[in-house]
């Protein structure tokens, strides 16, 4: 194959696995995008085996470069739930201030954005500034410093810290849903997840109810933006198998060895 097919191919290996996993326009048809460039890299090699005395070689070489750009869709699903799991961090990030202006407004009940010791006896340890009022930054900045929730759902009954489970639980079902929507545009990719899912003796749907009862809040917030190591290992090292296995095979000339009767 010519340099500048090797180039077409490295790009369409970009675009499918990169490219379209990532990208809000082209998202919605990244496995499609995905199969018509296995179709042009089979048509390729095709062609470029066509002048083979070897009949059968072009066919099967092309077959065999059709389905290893397809298995590319496991490394192109990972992109996608890198991507959507990216929309999370903000989430992540502004939850623990969220909480704590929620709770405020509850706490607040004369609704003039300021809490009194007449309210709520207990505000001196937030009043930084000693002026018998705490201000809606105060009661923030104190939650941020002592509020940290180390506690299972099922366990806290604290105003704070039963809110802030509560927005956990909700990121928690926006990354089950984004999740589940990556798998159901990429079918490949979501066999394989679902077979590392059975693998671990675990079910998609079972998955919230079950991490909630074996951690805590804060903990859960921590990694609702990530994804398992071993996994995104793994599709690292299968992207560069089947990247090196279609370059070889690009660059290889196989013979059939087939014996005539006599």
């Amino acid at each position: 194959m010519a340099s500048a097919d090797l180039l077409v191919f490295a790009t369409l290996v970009y675009v499918s696995v990169f490219l379209a996993p990532t990208s809000g326009l082209l998202y919605e048809t990244s496995f499609f995008i995905l199969i018509a460039s296995a179709v042009i890299v089979a048509a390729m090699i095709y062609r470029g085996e066509s002048g083979s005395t070897q009949v059968k070689v072009p066919a099967l070489k092309a077959g065999i470069a059709f389905f290893l750009i397809l298995s590319l869709d496991i490394p192109a699903t990972r992109m996608g739930y890198f991507s959507t799991l990216r929309g999370l961090q903000s989430v992540k990030a502004s939850l623990p201030r969220r909480v704590a202006s929620g709770v405020f407004e509850t706490l607040d009940v004369n609704h003039d954005d300021i809490l009194q010791e007449t309210e709520n006896p207990g505000i001196k340890a937030m009043d930084f500034d000693h002026d018998g009022k705490v201000t809606r930054d105060e009661f923030v900045n104190w939650s941020k410093d002592n509020k940290h929730c180390q506690v299972k759902k099922s366990e806290t009954n604290e105003v704070y810290c039963s809110k802030y489970c509560d927005e956990v639980l909700e990121a928690a079902k926006i990354r089950q849903k984004a999740l589940r929507r990556v798998r159901s545009l990429h079918p490949i990719g979501s066999y394989f997840s679902a077979g590392f899912d059975r693998q671990r003796e675990k079910i998609q749907s079972e998955k919230i109810t079950e991490i909630f009862e074996s951690k805590t809040c804060e903990r859960i917030l921590g990694s609702v933006d990530h994804t398992n190591t071993i996994v995104n290992t793994f599709c690292v090292i299968w992207f560069f198998t089947a990247s090196t296995a279609l370059v070889i095979l690009t660059r290889s000339r196989w013979t059939l060895d087939v014996k005539k009767k006599e």
